[in-house]
């Protein structure tokens, strides 16, 4: 993901000289990073509710056998 990240800056700074503004640019990276930041937030809100939610259960010596 790290050869990504010069693409996204290439676009943000393409943006604000695009529209002439340097406002515009610095607004649409903050959107970017709030659109990542949320992400990583439902990933690990998934995360947990699914660990609470659907338990692995041990293998027992019946389960193994089948």
């Amino acid at each position: 993901m790290w050869s990504q990240a010069p693409i996204k800056a290439a676009i943000v700074i393409a943006a604000g000289v695009e529209h002439g503004s340097a406002f515009f640019g610095l607004e649409r990276g903050l959107v970017r990073v709030a659109e990542v930041v949320f992400g990583c937030l439902v990933g690990l809100t998934i995360s947990v509710v699914m660990s609470k939610v659907w338990l692995i259960q041990p293998d027992t010596e019946e389960r193994r056998s089948v």
